[in-house]
């Protein structure tokens, strides 16, 4: 018979600390039948493995550890790790993949691969997966937007009307600032404080002694008085009132600077309209009126060749002088060079025919398939265009590839676009010709020594800065993490590569 006094034993639920502890063995056991991914990006970075790849793969060095500390703290793994998943600006050098005995691949979340010594790999017989054409069409986007940011020059416009208008405001309140300081200069507070005191003052002596013998006295001084306070009050009016005038005056010229304006949006579309007409008009000499007053004798323009100063109406030289203090032509109709004309070279060029743009390019092979004019050398590219897109990988061969040499064959009003690597410009050369006048202007998505930029820069109204954003979009980013997981889940399945490199 079963002793009652013993206690029962009934099965407690397992404490959180236990159930942490089994889930943790649980995950332990599975990832060592998942293939090792090695991470090597910036903090966060795991983040391109979305789930259903995430749960794939054995991920490794989520925290972003420098590789070198990684492997020194985790030995056992770095001898088994079979791929790497790395971000552009984070490089693979020989002595970095020799951590790493048993890698087989690398897959890049970038278009560009030169952060990857591409010959070891091929040597150590690494295959290397990239972004492939992921990028190519935001990139093209970002590469004219820069393009045509810098020639009609719409940042530093709009930096030039903030500033305008803090300046009028600034002014304006300055001016009200000014005028109430130098009234209280006057101690006006005070003035009027004492005048309504003098007044009740008055008033109550005036109540109560007027009809007292031997008042007389009184009654002058206070009259006296009475007399000064309303000279103080006289002065206060006139004071009031010159404040109201100023305040007017103000309006007033508000109003005259919305009427200059609307004159001047008016004289502008007059202008456009006639330039319009000009432009579709046959190559002939041609009469024509501006705002109703006739003109000079100009050429019908020809895209891509400016019409001389000496044959522009004065009213197309007054504006041209006016609009941001710039001679500067439209983007439609200028020759521009493609330095690399690989997928993001070819986006940018069907973007830039849309444009009415006469395109040519230099690459390292000349591409049968285009209809674009080739040239063997970027001096002689410069040499017959004035605007460059740099769209090309970095190399050895490439490197400062836009050197002093290539910037003055570009000439005065040159523009360069670089959406390429940083390095394909001598930027210390590049920052003299701006500074010098040597060319137009630059649009930089990228830089020499990123993520540094140099400061200089930051003060060229004719430079136009990006913070190599040129993939940063929402689709680009859904479409990478997705691309990552491919290219990974296609390797350890002994599947071809999706966007192959090497």
């Amino acid at each position: 018979m079963e002793d009652q006094n013993l206690p029962h034993h009934t099965s407690q639920p397992p404490s959180t600390e236990d159930q942490n502890h089994c889930t943790t063995s649980d995950q332990q056991l599975q990832n060592l039948n998942l293939p090792k991914v090695l991470l090597h990006g910036p903090p966060g970075f795991s983040s391109v493995l979305q789930p259903p790849y995430s749960q794939k793969f054995h991920l490794l060095n989520p925290s972003s550890l420098p590789l070198h500390q990684f492997a020194a703290t985790h030995p056992h793994h770095c001898a088994t790790v079979a791929a790497v998943l790395c971000d552009g600006g984070y490089p693979l050098t020989l002595d970095m993949l020799s951590l790493l005995p048993s890698l087989r691949l690398v897959v890049t979340a970038s278009a560009g691969t030169d952060h990857v010594d591409i010959d070891e790999c091929r040597r150590r017989g690494i295959q290397v997966a990239g972004a492939g054409n992921l990028f190519s069409e935001d990139v093209a986007d970002l590469a004219v937007a820069l393009l045509i940011d810098v020639v009609m020059k719409i940042s530093a416009a709009d930096r030039s009307l903030r500033k305008r208008h803090v300046d009028s405001r600034a002014i304006t309140l300055a001016s009200k600032q000014a005028l109430i300081e130098s009234l209280s200069e006057a101690d006006l507070t005070n003035t009027m404080l004492e005048m309504s005191i003098w007044t009740t003052s008055l008033a109550w002596y005036l109540r109560e002694f007027v009809d007292r013998p031997g008042v007389e006295n009184v009654k002058a001084e206070l009259l006296a008085e009475k007399k000064v306070s309303e000279d103080l009050q006289a002065a206060m009016d006139q004071m009031l009132l010159a404040q109201d005038d100023f305040d007017k005056k103000i309006d007033e010229l508000s109003v005259e600077l919305d009427e200059a304006k609307k004159s001047l949006a008016e004289t502008t579309k007059q202008l456009r309209d006639a330039w319009t007409d000009l432009s579709d008009a046959p190559p002939r000499l041609i009469f024509k009126s501006f705002g109703g007053a006739p003109s000079s004798v100009v050429h019908s323009p020809v895209r891509g060749k400016p019409v001389q100063d000496s044959l522009m109406p004065k009213s197309v030289r007054k504006l041209l002088a006016i609009r941001w203090n710039s001679n500067e032509y439209a983007v439609s109709g200028k020759r521009v060079g493609i330095v690399g004309l690989g997928r993001i070279g070819l986006e940018v060029a069907h973007r830039l025919e849309a444009l009415e743009c006469m395109v040519s390019y230099n690459s390292r092979k000349q591409k049968p398939f285009v209809p674009y004019p080739f040239y063997s050398t970027v001096l002689e590219l410069a040499t017959n265009t004035n605007v460059l897109v740099l769209c090309c990988s970095l190399n050895d061969q490439t490197r400062h590839i836009i050197n002093r040499e290539v910037m003055l064959a570009l000439g005065k009003g040159g523009v360069i676009v670089n959406v390429g690597r940083g390095a394909l410009i001598d930027e210390k050369q590049l920052f003299n010709c701006l500074m010098e006048g040597e060319i137009g202007g630059a649009g930089l998505d990228v830089f020499e020594n990123e993520p540094l930029v140099d400061e200089h820069f930051f003060s060229l109204d004719n430079v136009v800065l990006s913070p190599h954003a040129g993939f940063s979009t929402l689709d680009s980013y859904l479409a990478i993490c997705q691309l990552l997981g491919l290219n990974l889940e296609a390797f350890f399945s002994n599947n071809p590569l999706i966007t192959p490199v090497i």
